[in-house]
């Protein structure tokens, strides 16, 4: 079961050799996807 699909996304277990692949980029987390976010998303607005 080499190289399987572990988990049901498809994504497999990281393992040290993938960890050094892996590009880190910096997140910025803004006041407008803020707000998109930390809402209900069950509320329906009336301006939409």
């Amino acid at each position: 079961m080499d190289n399987k699909p572990i988990h049901y996304d498809g994504s497999l277990h990281s393992t040290n050799e993938t960890e050094q692949e892996i590009i880190t980029e910096p997140f910025k987390l803004t006041d407008e996807v803020r707000a998109k976010i930390s809402g209900n998303p069950y509320l329906h607005e009336a301006n939409e």
